[in-house]
């Protein structure tokens, strides 16, 4: 296929999937809707409690009185320490349960609403009274860990503060001793140190007075949780979407993948699209309104201004011969309708002649009679017919033969169009036909043929020099104009029908 062949049918896969494979979507979105609300159903009611905490800020934690940076950013690092291992274990000994609880690792959120000090601790589990109980032990475990580092860290600065006071009072002592015993030149100096050491004590006093009275006061509990709410209906709504999505994706990935492995002709552009002329489309809504007149009139313009009789025009299909013996009558009639002599050749051994015991090309192959003395007349000299003869099948076996290459040549001498209703080009006799033909229309059934059956007849053509002089695209059941049909279903039909 060619690229540009390629994207045309890139471009329509899409839309002949959902119009032609639509039971596989529509099949896969009952499917995975039923899953959806099987699991929906089966997924047991959560629940959801949150308790609401007023932190303030505290040495020792993230968000502290000596912050300079962005507060959010300190609260919502606050907010993560909420889930660290410390707190649950923690919690879990408040609330009485195992520090494994899926209940608190895995279904606790805590949030920060815009610009507050507050955070929401969130618990979801299958227990209401359960979820609320860990709301609140999260939420007080999570206080006394931030009272609890603050007051370290008091403790720390006092403890050091301590040292330096005691090292100071040494100092001072020392030098007091000196001031007062010691040598007479030096009395002045150890005064003056004694004086620094003294100011030094009563700031190092001033400040752990300070340290020792820092707020530790981590906040408090706003709104302590609520027995837990039904969170449930949110979670059974999203499993039914993604059920119904899910068998949307899954059914259309279906459609496509079917629709591009059967490589349909769906339309006459892809046919255009590998570069073959066509000559004929039956299956617009115009050739329908107009039972395919339309069609056949251009049709007969494209063969009247390509040959000039005898020729021999080869109706072959690329995949099944019904639409090829209908098409070759249509033709044929629609030729004689502008008092062109045509004759209908069939290969069909089911068609009513046949099925009547009338002889014809079977036994001008088999029998080597002359196919001119077989024809029967439909309307005067104009239209004629061969039947596909008593032993049909048996005459398809020797369309390879010199016979019914001199059948051929035989019906050549009456100067008419000649169609041929001939088997599938694909086929051993088809493609034998087609060899004995001037000039070949391949028949292309809609979303029957596929596309590599059309390449597949189009290269074996090339291949065997015969001229392709284009494609009809037709429906499964070809019908011919009414005012032609009247014309083989009854007896001879006056001259006047053929008149337009």
């Amino acid at each position: 296929m060619s690229m540009i062949a390629g994207q045309q049918r890139r471009g329509t896969l899409f839309r002949d999937a959902l119009r032609f494979r639509w039971p596989i979507i529509v099949a896969a979105v009952v499917v995975g809707t039923a899953l959806g609300v099987l699991l929906s159903l089966q997924r047991p009611p959560s629940f959801v409690s949150t308790a609401r905490v007023l932190i303030n800020p505290l040495v020792g934690n993230p968000y502290t009185p000596e912050q300079t940076g962005d507060d959010l950013v300190s609260l919502e690092t606050e907010a993560e320490v909420v889930t660290s291992d410390p707190i649950v274990s923690e919690a879990a000994d408040i609330a009485g349960l195992p520090e494994t609880s899926s209940l608190l690792s895995s279904g606790v959120r805590a949030t920060v609403p815009a610009n507050t000090q507050i955070l929401d601790i969130s618990v979801t589990g299958k227990d209401k009274a359960e979820v609320a109980d860990a709301a609140d032990a999260l939420a007080t475990a999570y206080l006394e860990s931030r009272e609890a580092l603050a007051q370290d860290v008091v403790e720390t600065q006092s403890n050091k503060l301590e040292q330096q006071i005691a090292s100071t009072e040494a100092r001072l002592a020392e030098a007091q001793q000196a001031a007062e015993n010691g040598p007479v030149n030096a009395r002045q100096t150890q005064r003056r140190i004694a004086d620094s050491a003294q100011a030094d004590l009563y700031n190092l006093r001033a400040l752990q007075t300070e340290v020792e009275n820092t707020a530790t006061d981590p906040g408090r509990i706003t709104e302590p949780a609520q027995e837990g709410a039904a969170g449930s209906a949110l979670t059974r709504l999203l499993l039914l979407l993604v059920g119904v999505l899910g068998g949307c994706l899954v059914g259309l990935y279906g459609a496509l993948t079917r629709e591009r492995s059967t490589g349909l002709v769906r339309t006459p552009s892809e046919l255009t699209a590998l570069g073959i002329h066509v000559l004929g489309n039956f299956v617009g809504k115009d050739a329908r309104r107009g039972q395919g007149e339309e069609p056949l009139r251009r049709m007969r313009s494209e063969i009247l201004s390509s040959i000039t009789p005898p020729a021999v025009v080869a109706i072959c299909a690329a995949s099944s011969e019904e639409q090829s013996s209908a098409l070759a009558r249509g033709l044929a009639t629609s030729l004689a309708v502008l008092d062109h002599k045509s004759i209908y050749v069939s290969t069909d051994g089911r068609e009513v002649a046949s099925s009547n015991g009338a002889s014809g090309l079977s036994e001008a192959v088999l029998d080597r009679e002359d196919p001119t003395t077989l024809l029967l007349p439909v309307v005067g000299k104009q239209l004629s017919y061969l039947p596909a003869g008593k032993e049909s099948v048996a005459a398809r076996e020797h369309f390879v033969s010199p016979l019914f290459t001199d059948v051929i040549f035989r019906l050549r001498r009456s100067r008419a169009f000649i169609f041929l209703a001939a088997p599938p080009v694909l086929q051993t006799d088809g493609e034998a036909a087609a060899a004995a033909a001037d000039v070949v229309i391949l028949v292309v059934v809609a979303n029957h043929t596929t596309i590599d059956q059309v390449q597949a007849a189009t290269t074996l053509l090339a291949v065997k020099k015969v001229r392709l002089l284009g494609v009809a695209f037709v429906p499964a059941v070809l019908r011919v104009p009414d005012r032609y049909e009247r014309l083989w279903s009854g007896p001879v039909a006056p001259k006047r029908w053929l008149r337009r």
